[in-house]
């Protein structure tokens, strides 16, 4: 796009980034240069809604094949009435004409077949069913045990249409950030050249590490450049360093990190405008529940203004820093898209590197301990899945003002990325004879300066030592380069971008030039914690038969780290690891290994469980047709899979593969929190997203939505169990009732010589399935639940009841056909045989008795038989059902009062339509005149006969719950009692270990103020005496973070494997507080005895 100003023309290159859909927010963003394009049938709303795949549930689908089944037999039970009515012999009456046999008379009879018997189909299912899943889905919606209060959102269901389809799911794909986790960053570690640190709070912690030798009988440490006993004081350390300070490389190498995390993002900066917040006193706790559901958005111009008064702090800070004036730090508002570079901003302000966003001549300012440096932003280069980075190219100013165009200016390129990325990308030392040194940029300085990176081999053992305590891991690196370097670069880069042919491979090379030969200054790991309930849903879900997948973009180390945490992987479970696979035949190799390998562990012990470790790299090979069969069945024979470094499209092919692994297909699910998780979500037969940190895309792209990953429990469990029972056993109902119905009108052709007529009176057939059958199966629809809610969330098993559309089984269709077809022969002969003799209603010959009826005409006694199948197919609904609320028992009565009401109407009065005078005084004969005895004793045999059955099944189906209930509650009762005889066999040996006898302290109650549910290490405590202040609880758990906080200095064993969940900790400890001496030698549990205070502490193993 080329635009004309006074300066001139200025052609700007046009991209998706570029491209502002309908209904978009655009924020930070002061003005926009724009053109109206895609619009009409061109726009994304209309071409989304053309190219959006159906749904369907696995109940549609059964449905679908019984209604084409149903057809066909309306058609053949046609054509063998149709030749019945002209093979039969015909009544000698001689007011019946001799008929002919033509062509288009067969069409006619036939077609008044089809008609009369069309009522088997049920028309009405489709309507019933569709305001079911509606009104089901708001029930849905106004969940409150659904409810987040963190995010202020209700459960949200984007369809109706696969509400049931929750109770089918066999395999659930699940991402991990955002999703499992809470997706709330904090800087936990990070690594320079000098060594790993810890940061928690605004305080840094160095972790330092044994000698090569082993630990001494001492414990002695490593001598580090830097001696942090206990915490960095970064002023201070900058202030007193020179450059034959020790501290001096260590603290330049934490300071140069902090600045780049400063510095490489797309983070922006805004401030609370003065005045404008509003008083507290304008809010009171009973406007607070108001403000949460009715909060408004911004108003228009607000951003702006708190951008603006960022950009005036942070000249502010740079005028501060010209006069030698220190800047008070400033209480931002960081917006990122990116959760990741919002914890690296905010970690890095909290340490006292302070990123102040553009000032007002629109240049990066950034505070190092209160004095400003800035930077000229020349480009950006976004993070994209395939190159797994991204960069920012920044121009430092120096101590003095310099023109961008000046070609010695130096120019640095800072990238941060997955460490397969940026390993790949590490280049030389700097070149002598080109040196910045001089310039006065701390970055520029680190660069230029001997020694100034980190090796790859150091990069990769952090790497994994954060990964394997469960920590996201980045790498950051850096270059510098000349100005007129990067202006050639420049001219590259642009030209790609402006390219209207083989644009993304242009820019991919041209992106590859800039990004190359990096300095490594460090790598981090971020800390994203399990969300509550995570652990106890994950389990609940393998109980209830669904195989959990996670499909992550983290490394291999942080997501097995991840899945021992949340209860994915679980201890016992056999790790088979397909990884770091560059070719196709090593990958073939491997899992055909891990096929063997689960063979033969099965063969030995047949309750051995495996799960699959696979990366994205090696799923390349494994998706390929050759292999894709064999990894297949590797993953059917696993309890369970982890896929990591997965790109989106990876995981919607992960989704693909398990849909395709069988026929039928297993009903699949996928969850997700962000728009890297829309492919998997669109790729699942019923898919789940969760209102996170990363957008909306997710939500709007599932079919259903809420905040917490533990919600999904009871989304399946109980929703989709009663869902599920309530549509496929509407549909069973609507079928039964309909052959019902339509079965006496077959059984009367044997009657009636097969003349098309109809046993029932004609605004009977119209009303069955509106008003006489409606109601109760609608309420059954929205009410009924067979099992309780607490039931079905405490033994999750019960979910297996109902998976593979189990019921809508082939034996259940048959049942339930058989049951319709007994009432109806029931129906029919039970009021034939009753009404077959007399003459109520004058209507037999007294002589020859024929034509006679106990109940009178054809009309009474279709009448008669009309009555009791409405009472009997409504009756068998309260069989069935397992939950009877006021609104179920206010609204069947209504509806039996009302079709009461009908059949006295027309009876008591002639109402203007054609077959009204045929009903007038009908029932007056039935109930209460000549024919009043068949019909009561008729109807109560009826109803004795045809509803035997279904009672000795509910009677068998009763008891069968009751005593599956009984066992699974003996079960959970034995669970328990042996959990908690493990728990004091392990207290007793603990108590063995430590000593016993009266010297162990009793526990100390969970108030203690430690946090017992971080995995690290338990404490055991003996008692001499003295002071008990500041001591550690018997059996707490402390991370290593709050081991520091107790001055302690961690020394990782080598000869000593940690659990699982301990990975990454240390089993002994040294204190540095000089008032502690250390007594020497070590216990049984493999401690070390530590003295203070005239108490002796020590730090025993799992």
């Amino acid at each position: 796009m080329t635009i004309e100003s006074e300066d001139g023309e200025e052609v700007y290159p046009i991209g998706p980034e570029n491209l502002l859909l309908r209904g978009a927010c655009l924020r930070n963003t002061d003005y926009v240069y724009a053109c109206a394009v895609y619009t009409g049938q061109d726009t994304k709303m209309t071409l989304n809604s053309k190219g959006k795949r159906t749904k369907f549930s696995q109940v549609e689908r059964k449905l679908n094949m019984c209604l084409a089944l149903i057809l066909c037999f309306l058609i053949t039970c046609s054509i063998i009435s149709t030749v019945l009515s002209f093979t039969q012999s015909a009544l000698s009456a001689w007011y019946i004409p001799e008929q002919k046999i033509t062509p288009w008379i067969v069409v006619q009879t036939f077609l008044g077949f089809i008609i009369l018997y069309n009522y088997i189909i049920p028309i009405s299912l489709y309507v019933t069913i569709e305001v079911q899943k509606f009104v089901g889905s708001l029930f849905f919606e106004w969940d409150v045990d659904m409810y987040d209060m963190k995010v202020n959102e209700h459960a949200k269901a984007n369809t109706s249409d696969l509400i049931e389809e929750m109770g089918q799911v066999e395999y659930l794909f699940t991402d991990k950030t955002g999703t499992l986790t809470e997706n709330s960053m904090q800087f936990r570690r990070f690594a320079t050249a000098d060594g790993m640190f810890s940061v928690v709070g605004k305080k840094i912690y160095h972790m330092a590490e044994e000698e090569k030798q082993g630990l001494q009988s001492t414990g002695s440490l490593r001598q580090t450049t830097l001696r942090l006993a206990d915490s960095v004081d970064l002023p201070s350390l900058l202030s007193e360093s020179t450059e034959d300070s020790p501290n001096t490389s260590a603290v330049a190498g934490i300071t140069t990190l902090l600045v780049v995390l400063s510095l490489c993002h797309t983070v922006r900066v805004e401030r609370n405008v003065p005045g404008a917040e509003p008083r507290a006193s304008q809010t009171t706790e009973f406007m607070v529940d108001g403000l949460l559901r009715y909060s408004e958005p911004p108003k228009r111009g607000s951003s702006a203004l708190r951008r603006a008064s960022a950009a005036q702090c942070a000249s502010a800070a740079v005028r501060a820093s010209r006069r030698g004036r220190r800047f008070r730090n400033v209480d931002y508002t960081y917006q990122a898209s990116s959760p990741d570079e919002k914890a690296f901003v905010e970690a890095s302000r909290d340490l006292g590197v302070v990123y102040h966003g553009q000032d007002e001549t629109g240049m990066q300012v950034v505070t190092i301990q209160g004095v400003a440096v800035r930077y000229r932003l020349l480009d950006v280069l976004e993070f994209d899945a395939t190159r797994k980075c991204m960069s920012v190219i920044l121009q430092p100013t120096g101590s003095t003002p310099r023109s961008s165009t000046d070609l010695e200016t130096p120019v640095l390129v800072l990238c941060k990325g997955a460490e397969t990325a940026m390993l790949s990308r590490v280049g030389p030392p700097f070149r002598a004879g080109r040196s910045f040194t001089t310039f006065g940029d701390l970055v520029c300085d680190k660069l230029c300066g001997p020694s100034s990176g980190m090796n790859g081999e150091d990069v990769m053992k952090y790497v994994n030592s954060f990964a394997s305590s469960g920590l996201r891991t980045l790498v950051m690196g850096a270059k510098v380069i000349t100005a007129s370097e990067w202006h050639t670069l420049k001219q590259r880069l642009d030209s790609a971008r402006g390219q209207l042919e083989g644009r993304e491979a242009a820019l991919n090379k041209a992106i590859s030039q800039i990004e190359n030969n990096f300095t490594l200054i460090g790598c981090t790991g971020i800390e994203d914690m399990l969300q509550d309930g995570v652990p106890d849903t994950i389990t609940a879900l393998r109980e209830a038969g669904i195989q959990v997948w996670v499909l992550t973009g983290d490394k291999e180390e942080t997501a097995v780290n991840i899945s021992y945490s949340a209860g994915h992987f679980y201890p016992g479970l056999e790790e088979a690891r397909i990884t770091k696979q560059t070719g196709f035949g090593g990958c073939m190799a491997e899992v055909e290994a891990q096929i063997k390998r689960m063979k033969q562990l099965k063969s030995t012990n047949p309750d051995v469980s495996f799960g699959v470790v696979i990366d994205g790299q090696s799923l390349n090979f494994a998706l390929k047709p050759p292999l894709r069969e064999k990894f297949v069945r590797c993953c059917l024979e696993a309890a369970t899979v982890l896929c990591c470094r997965l790109t989106p499209l990876q995981k919607a092919e992960v989704v693909r593969l398990i849909k395709e692994s069988r026929n039928p297909a297993p009903v699949t699910a996928a969850i997700g929190d962000g728009a890297n998780d829309v492919s998997m979500i669109l790729e699942a037969h019923v898919s789940f997203g969760l209102f996170g940190k990363e957008g909306r895309q997710a939500v709007r792209a599932a079919d259903y939505a809420f905040g917490r990953f533990s919600f999904l429990r009871r989304a399946l469990l109980y929703h989709g169990h009663n869902y599920y029972t309530r549509v496929s056993t509407l549909v069973l109902y609507f079928f039964y009732k309909n052959i019902l119905f339509t079965l006496p009108q077959m059984l009367f052709g044997f009657f009636c010589q097969y003349s098309a007529q109809s046993v029932y009176p004609q605004i009977y057939l119209m009303m069955y399935n509106i008003t006489m059958t409606s109601l109760p199966i609608f309420l059954y629809g929205l009410f009924e639940q067979p099992l309780s809610q607490s039931d079905l969330l405490k033994f999750p098993i019960l979910y297996r009841e109902i998976v593979k559309n189990q019921g809508l089984s082939t034996l259940k269709i048959l049942m339930w056909i058989s049951l319709a077809v007994w009432h109806g022969f029931v129906a029919f002969f039970v009021v034939y045989f009753t009404s077959s003799e007399g003459n109520a209603g004058g209507g037999s010959d007294p002589v020859s008795n024929y034509g006679g009826s106990s109940v009178g005409e054809i009309l009474n006694f279709g009448n008669l038989l009309m009555v009791t199948i409405f009472i009997v197919v409504n009756v068998r609904v309260y069989l069935f059902s397992y939950y009877l609320n006021w609104a179920v028992i206010f609204f069947s009565v209504l509806a039996f009062c009302l079709n009461l009401a009908m059949f006295v109407l027309l009876n008591c009065v002639l109402m203007p339509f054609e077959t009204a005078a045929d009903l007038y005084g009908t029932w007056s004969v039935l109930w209460f005149g000549s024919g009043c005895g068949t019909g009561w004793f008729g109807l109560f045999v009826l109803m004795f006969l045809a509803l035997t059955p279904d009672m000795v099944i509910r009677t068998l189906t009763d008891q069968r719950w009751h005593m599956k209930l009984a066992a699974l509650e003996h079960q959970s009762k034995e669970a328990a009692r042996s959990s908690e005889n493990e728990s004091k066999v392990e207290q007793e040996t603990n108590y063995a270990k430590s000593g016993g006898g009266s010297n162990i302290v009793q526990h100390l109650p969970n108030s203690d103020g430690f946090d017992y549910t971080n995995p690290s290490f338990e404490w055991g405590r003996i008692e001499n005496g003295g002071n008990r202040k500041n001591q550690l609880p018997y059996r707490g758990k402390l991370p290593v973070e709050e081991l520091f906080e107790q001055g302690c200095i961690i020394q990782p064993h080598d000869d000593l494997e940690p659990r699982r969940k301990s990975v990454g900790f240390a089993t002994t400890i040294e204190y540095r507080d000089p008032s502690v001496a250390s007594t020497g030698g070590d216990l049984s549990s493999g401690g070390r005895v530590i003295e203070q205070d005239g108490t002796v502490l020590f730090c025993s193993r799992f």
